[in-house]
């Protein structure tokens, strides 16, 4: 994945303050306050103890084989997303951006750039939609439905597109 500017209100020409960046950039150390934000937003919103995924993020992210992209303010993470390659699918892995951002443009990017480069691997199924087996199926749902009712015609795009 290739660095990305994301535009941002009021800024003169050439001035962006975020970046998308490939999540094999960075560390787990880098991503540990936004991950600690997400721990704390499952534990807040779903009652759901979030840690050993959070340890399994970091082992993955310390082992530059989490697939996906972070967006990236000042040098600090503040919205990631990740996906696996499961047969022919890509499967969402997970995307968080902090609730200090503009988090539905920025998951909205997130999400599209992940959408956009699973469009581009070859032999990759291009049904778009969600697991109900997932062990994470309730937030899935939700943010699912969150997904296709704040960004309408996202999902019809990304499949025209594959």
């Amino acid at each position: 994945m290739i660095k990305r500017l994301v535009d941002g209100p009021g800024l003169g020409a050439g001035i962006y303050p975020m970046q998308i960046v490939d999540l094999r950039q960075l560390t787990s150390r880098q991503l540990e306050p936004l991950l600690a934000e997400e721990a704390q937003q499952w534990r807040q919103e779903l009652h759901w103890d979030y840690r050993a995924s959070i340890d399994l993020i970091k082992k993955f992210v310390d082992a530059r084989s989490l697939t996906g992209s972070a967006v990236i303010e000042n040098g600090e993470p503040v919205g990631y997303a990740f996906y696996v390659l499961e047969e022919h699918k890509g499967l969402v892995g997970g995307l968080f951006v902090s609730p200090r951002y503009a988090q539905q443009e920025l998951s909205q990017q997130l999400l599209a750039d992940t959408l956009t480069t699973l469009g581009g691997i070859p032999k990759l199924s291009t049904d778009f939609g969600y697991s109900r087996a997932s062990s994470c199926s309730c937030r899935s749902r939700r943010q699912t439905a969150r997904y296709r009712t704040s960004f309408p015609g996202l999902f019809e795009r990304a499949r025209a597109r594959g």
